[in-house]
């Protein structure tokens, strides 16, 4: 069964398909939709008008459409704007960077409180923010600006705990020392062990994604997890064994990480090597965490040890 939202374009006066997807299995849909520009879709005294269609081939329909239960939201493009989300530790608080404006917006007041044991994550398909605190996993909606608890922990976080989205699902490996792996599958609400990490998980250890492999540089050691085939894969030994922060860098497919008192490395993905990115940081950052962004060129650090400093490096590709 296909599913199609259609915009009224007030220029053209005729129905437009934004989207379309096909429709299986009796459950409840999320979709978002970015349009270069609303412009014709919204009249002059901002109205926009939305039409939600349900085919099916052969008919009749194979579901029905509860429409009183749909919510619709329509943001302008400012609002989606690309940003940072930070957990500021032994606070409530999540505060945001504009990246697009290089400016601080406001914070957001959690319900739990942030230690060096919280990680977080984005998860850009449902527009979420995922947070671990001590007991459950819980989730910041960006869009309905609410907090929602979403599930109880299988094992408590600890120092180096990573938390990472990737294709619908949570991996979360617990850390303090452990080798403890778990994946929660966010349609079903339900956690799922996966083979312990080689090495332990432990304070300084960090974890990112490419897209299609969890890459985790713990105790000295560097690796590549497939969700696919279940399996760890150990690279290069990493030139730090202290992270305090990595990201994966996908205008020149590198993975970037700054150790503990300043280095700056790089890993290419292509050639399977650890390289020293010539720069001198003007501070020595000690606290553990993954506080480390790439986007458009530039790579964010946040410096911690009881400062605000946030450093923009500039690289060149």
């Amino acid at each position: 069964e296909e599913i199609q939202l259609q915009l009224w374009n007030w220029s053209t006066n005729d129905w437009v398909v934004i989207h379309s997807y096909a429709y299986d299995t009796p459950d409840e849909e999320r979709r978002y939709v970015t349009l270069p520009s609303i412009d014709d879709f919204v009249s002059q005294d901002g109205l926009l008008k939305l039409k939600i269609l349900s085919e099916s081939s052969p008919p009749p329909p194979k579901h029905t459409l509860y429409l009183e239960l749909c919510k619709v939201f329509s943001l302008k493009p400012e609002i989606l704007h690309d940003v940072i989300y930070m957990a500021i530790g032994q606070s409530k608080l999540l505060w945001l960077y504009d990246l697009t404006n290089s400016e601080w917006l406001t914070s957001i007041n959690s319900p739990s409180l942030f230690d060096v044991n919280t990680p977080i994550a984005y998860d850009n398909q449902n527009k979420l923010v995922w947070v671990i605190n001590s007991s459950h996993l819980m989730y910041y909606d960006i869009l309905a600006k609410t907090w929602t608890s979403e599930a109880l922990l299988v094992q408590s976080p600890g120092e180096g705990a990573i938390l990472v989205y990737l294709s619908g699902g949570l991996y979360y490996f617990a850390g303090n020392g452990s080798t403890s792996a778990y994946y929660y599958n966010i349609s079903s609400g339900v956690w799922v062990p996966l083979p312990n990490c080689s090495s332990p998980i432990a304070s300084y250890s960090v974890g990112i994604t490419d897209g299609q492999f969890i890459y985790i540089l713990t105790d000295g050691h560097f690796y590549r997890y497939n969700p696919q085939t279940r399996t760890y894969e150990e690279l290069e030994s990493p030139p730090t064994s202290f992270s305090v922060g990595m990201t994966y860098d996908s205008d020149n497919q590198r993975i970037w990480t700054i150790g503990r008192g300043g280095g700056v490395y790089y890993y290419v993905l292509s050639a399977q090597i650890w390289q020293v990115y010539d720069v001198f940081l003007p501070y020595y950052p000690m606290e553990q965490g993954n506080r480390l962004v790439y986007y458009n060129g530039i790579l964010y650090h946040v410096r911690d040890d009881g400062t605000r400093d946030l450093l923009k490096i500039f690289i060149s590709s």
